[in-house]
This record gives C-alpha cells, sequence and structure tokens, in this order.
C-alpha cells in the first residue's frame, strides 16, 4: 500500500461506522460467491462499494483515491474476500 492509500485508511478506518457485531457473509452480485468479512471489513468493502453505486469517480479524484486506497486494503486485511468480491 502507497503512503497516500495508507494515510487516506487511517482517516477512513476512524470515521467509518460499523455496525456489525461479528462477521458477515458477504455475495459478490455478479458472480454469487461469498465470503465471510469481519465488521471492519464489511464497513469498508460498503463504503467502497457505495463510491461506485453513486458514480462519484468523474466527480473528484479525492474519491477515486478512496476507493484505490479501500481497495488495496481489503487485498492486505483479506485476500480471499478481495479475490471473490473485487477482482
Amino acid at each position: 500500500m502507497r503512503a497516500t492509500e495508507k494515510t487516506t485508511m487511517e482517516y477512513l478506518l476512524k470515521e467509518l461506522k460499523i455496525y456489525d457485531l461479528e462477521d458477515v457473509e458477504v455475495t459478490n452480485k455478479l458472480s454469487g460467491r461469498s465470503v465471510m468479512l469481519t465488521p471492519q471489513e464489511v464497513a469498508v468493502y460498503d463504503y467502497m462499494t457505495g463510491l461506485i453505486d453513486l458514480n462519484f469517480f468523474g466527480h473528484q479524484e479525492k474519491y477515486y483515491q478512496e476507493y484505490e486506497a479501500c481497495k488495496m486494503w481489503i487485498l492486505e486485511q483479506n485476500p480471499q474476500a478481495y479475490s471473490t468480491l473485487i477482482d
């Protein structure tokens, strides 16, 4: 993870609300494959997919950087989740 991504994730991890109290099974809408995520991973994944759903990328570079930081964070935290949900 690059320094800018690390700084972005440090900020996001402090700001994101974590609602789940235990691990959650998350399913890839396209492939139908599922993987278990920790509550923190769910919060990051939900934020990342929210950026996609709201199509923020064309509006501000900041949101694209946040998306990339989230993606790399998930890859480092849970490679299986990355390959199931994102790759």
